[in-house]
């Protein structure tokens, strides 16, 4: 079931794809995410949004078909991360509950950088999920000395690796929107800034 999964597609989109979402979703707004401290931009638009029509053409309509589904309801943000997200969950969005999470990268040429998706799920915050769960055996605490060097190793053990993803040219990253996730600590490879398109959805 793809809402209990995630997974990376490559090359499912071209690099005139790529350049002419960037051409389209530059005309949002900055609105950065200060809801504990900043991390990002996160200039968001819904369906309703003067963009819309332009991105269910070029993004959305292909997903539909790759997915073999039908999306109910969609909403997606340019995000400019300049700071590392650590684990968390997309599900709890302010008037829906996401059923899947897609992200594409907007760079053209490789970055060093991942999404990386555990195999736990959550519809609460990550330290509510802690204080619920205890500690797994077989655990992610050794990505501490690699992608999640901004997590701490005692977070690191309440989550178990399921994949982290590389942010390659022209893919498409997707998750069940329970599935606790975080990016990869991409300050210690010299970006200062990666940007995405994100959609989360619901599915009929």
């Amino acid at each position: 079931m793809i809402l209990n999964s995630a997974g990376q597609v490559l090359n499912l989109f071209e690099e005139s794809d790529i350049k002419l979402l960037n051409s389209i979703l530059v005309k949002l707004p900055d609105a950065p995410n200060q809801k504990d401290s900043f991390h990002a931009y996160t200039n968001g638009f819904q369906e309703s949004s003067f963009i819309y029509p332009a991105i269910d053409k070029l993004v959305v309509s292909k997903l539909e078909k790759y997915f073999d589904i039908k999306f109910k309801k969609v909403e997606g943000m340019l995000l400019k991360e300049s700071i590392p997200w650590g684990i968390h969950t997309d599900y709890n969005k302010k008037d829906f509950c996401v059923d899947l999470a897609i992200l594409i990268p907007l760079n053209i040429v490789p970055v060093n950088t991942h999404t990386v998706i555990f195999n736990e799920e959550s519809t609460d915050s990550f330290q509510q999920f802690m204080i619920q769960n205890k500690p797994l055996d077989v655990n992610a605490e050794d990505l501490h000395d690699t992608l999640c060097s901004h997590e701490s190793i005692d977070n690191l053990k309440y989550v178990s690796l399921k994949g982290a993803y590389p942010w390659s040219p022209g893919s498409m990253m997707y998750w069940g929107g329970k599935i606790l996730h975080a990016s990869d600590n991409f300050l210690v490879n010299g970006l200062i800034e990666k940007q995405a398109l994100v959609l989360f959805t619901t599915i009929n």
